[in-house]
C-alpha cells in the first residue's frame, strides 16, 4: 500500500534521526565512534526551520527535507535526501522509497480527477 502523509512524517522523524546520527560518524566506524555519536545526537536541536534552509554542510539536505515534509512535499524531500552521502542515505532509503511511491500514487489521482472532470463536462 501507500502511506498517508501523517506515517510518512512519522516515519522521516524516526529515519532523520537515524541520518543525523550516521552522519555524525565516519563511513566505518568504530565501536567508541558510534557510542560517542549517539551522545552528540541527543544534544541536536529538532529542525523548526521556517523558510528553505540554504547553504552547504552534513545536514543540510535533512533539513531542507524536514522542511518539505512539514508542507506535505514528499517528493521534494525525497529529492534532497538523494544527495546524502551513501551510509548517511541507507537509513532513509526506505522512507525515499515510501515518499515517491505516494508521489506516484497522488499523481495517478489528479490524472484521474482531471479525466472524471473532462468526461462530465
Amino acid at each position: 500500500g501507500v502511506a498517508t502523509a501523517g506515517e510518512l512524517a512519522e516515519a522521516f522523524g524516526r529515519d532523520a534521526w537515524a541520518a543525523r546520527r550516521a552522519a555524525l560518524l565516519p563511513e566505518k566506524p568504530s565501536a567508541v565512534e558510534q557510542a560517542a555519536a549517539s551522545v552528540r545526537a541527543l544534544f541536536l536541536r529538532p529542525f523548526s526551520d521556517s523558510s528553505l534552509p540554504k547553504g552547504a554542510g552534513l545536514d543540510m539536505p535533512l533539513r531542507r527535507a524536514q522542511y518539505f515534509v512539514d508542507r506535505g512535499d514528499f517528493v521534494k524531500a525525497a529529492e534532497e535526501l538523494e544527495s546524502l552521502q551513501p551510509h548517511v542515505k541507507a537509513k532513509v532509503v526506505k522512507w525515499i522509497e515510501d515518499a515517491r511511491r505516494r508521489g506516484v500514487a497522488e499523481q495517478a489521482l489528479r490524472l484521474v480527477r482531471s479525466h472524471a472532470a473532462a468526461l462530465l463536462s
